[in-house]
């Protein structure tokens, strides 16, 4: 016996998007395209190409093909190779290339480096006091409100300031 389904699957699917992931691609070299021959990119840059999905208006996707150079002036914009001098890395160029990725399909929201260290521990006090018992929420908090709520620092200067040097000689 033979059952027939009342709905069209194939229409249906051609709505449902599936989950897509990609780390995209990085080369040295502008690859060669048309009549243009391939260019080869200063130490310290590469081409980076990946794949945009655009919804259109009767519910199918297309994918449209995207690309950029990376470099380290890219990359600083993006708070990324800042602890080194030289050319970048292709690891810290494929970080770069992530986090474009991420902003083009919507999936990354940039950190809020103005914000002080006591707005962060305050939105950790509110997601986390749920899950504590009593005793914690009364010493942790307190701690938590007494010591690193009373500073002001941002977040984003946190990392440097300087080392002090160490007393184990």
């Amino acid at each position: 016996m033979k059952t027939v389904l009342p709905f069209n699957l194939k229409a249906l699917g051609r709505h449902m998007s599936r989950t897509r992931y990609q780390r995209g691609t990085l080369r040295t070299s502008v690859p060669a395209h048309g009549s243009r021959a391939e260019r080869p990119l200063p130490r310290g840059q590469y081409h980076a190409t990946w794949y945009s999905y655009v919804r259109q208006p009767d519910g199918t996707e297309s994918r449209r093909k995207k690309e950029k150079i990376i470099d380290r002036g890219l990359a600083e914009a993006h708070r990324i190779a800042q602890n080194y001098t030289g050319p970048l890395t292709k690891a810290d160029a494929q970080r770069v290339l992530d986090l474009l990725i991420a902003t083009d399909n919507g999936n990354y929201v940039p950190p809020n480096t103005a914000a002080t260290l006591a707005v962060v521990a305050r939105e950790y006090l509110v997601l986390s006091q749920p899950n504590w018992g009593p005793n914690m929420v009364r010493v942790a908090g307190k701690i938590i409100e007494k010591h690193i709520i009373g500073g002001s620092s941002a977040v984003g200067r946190l990392w440097t300031f300087p080392r002090q040097p160490s007393r184990r000689g």
